[in-house]
C-alpha cells in the first residue's frame, strides 16, 4: 500500500513537473516565433558590427574602404562617414546599392530634417536586405552618413531551401549562394 501512494505521489510530481516544463517552453517559443515555427517562410538572419569610420574623401574612398574589409555573417554593421557633400556622399551610396546588378527599391520615407532613407535591395535569386541609413548636415559643407545593414528573410522558394541559405551562411561566412555561384565573394562586391 505504501509502494501505491508512493508511486503516485512520483506521477503526481512528474505531471506537475511536465505542466510546468511545457508552459516555459510555450513562452520561450511566443518569445522566439521564428525559432518555434521551423517551416516558417521568415528566416531572420542578422549581420556582426564590424567597424565605424570617420573619412574625408570623395565617393570613390567608400569602395577601397569597405570592399576589403568585407561583411561578416552575424548581427549588425554600423559604418560612419564624414563627407565633403551631400551630394557626394548620396551618390557614393547610390553606386554601392546599383553594384553588382543589385536593384535599388525606395519603400521609405523622406524626413526632410534628419533625411533618412529606408530600402528593400532585391539581390541575385531573391534575397532580401533591408537597409537603413541616415544623413545628418554637420554644417561647413560637412555631412554624417550611419548605414545599417542586416538580412531578414528569403521569401521566394521553398521552405528547404531558405534554412540550407541560412545553414550555408552561417558555416561559410559568405553573404549567399548566389556570390559563390558566380565566383566573387563578399569582400570584392564594392570594388567590382
Amino acid at each position: 500500500m505504501l509502494l501505491i501512494k508512493q508511486l503516485i505521489s512520483w506521477g503526481l510530481q512528474y505531471l506537475l513537473a511536465l505542466f510546468i516544463l511545457c508552459h516555459v517552453t510555450c513562452f520561450c517559443q511566443s518569445q522566439h516565433p521564428e525559432k518555434a515555427n521551423p517551416d516558417s517562410s521568415f528566416v531572420p538572419v542578422h549581420f556582426e558590427r564590424i567597424h565605424s569610420v570617420i573619412i574625408e574623401a570623395n565617393a570613390d574612398t567608400v569602395f577601397d574602404l569597405l570592399g576589403p574589409r568585407g561583411l561578416r555573417l552575424m548581427s549588425n554593421i554600423e559604418v560612419d562617414f564624414l563627407y565633403g557633400t551631400e551630394d557626394e556622399l548620396e551618390g557614393a551610396l547610390f553606386r554601392i546599392l546599383r553594384n553588382n546588378n543589385w536593384i535599388y527599391y525606395a519603400i521609405g520615407e523622406h524626413d526632410t530634417e534628419e533625411r533618412i532613407y529606408r530600402s528593400i535591395i532585391f539581390m541575385p535569386e531573391s534575397e532580401l536586405w533591408i537597409n537603413e541609413y541616415h544623413v545628418e548636415s554637420l554644417g561647413d559643407g560637412k555631412s554624417k552618413l550611419t548605414v545599417h545593414w542586416r538580412i531578414t528573410g528569403y521569401h521566394k522558394n521553398s521552405n528547404e531551401e531558405i534554412q540550407e541559405y541560412v545553414d550555408y551562411d552561417l558555416q561559410n561566412d559568405l553573404f549567399n549562394k548566389s556570390v559563390v555561384k558566380t565566383g566573387k565573394k563578399i569582400e570584392n562586391y564594392l570594388n567590382d
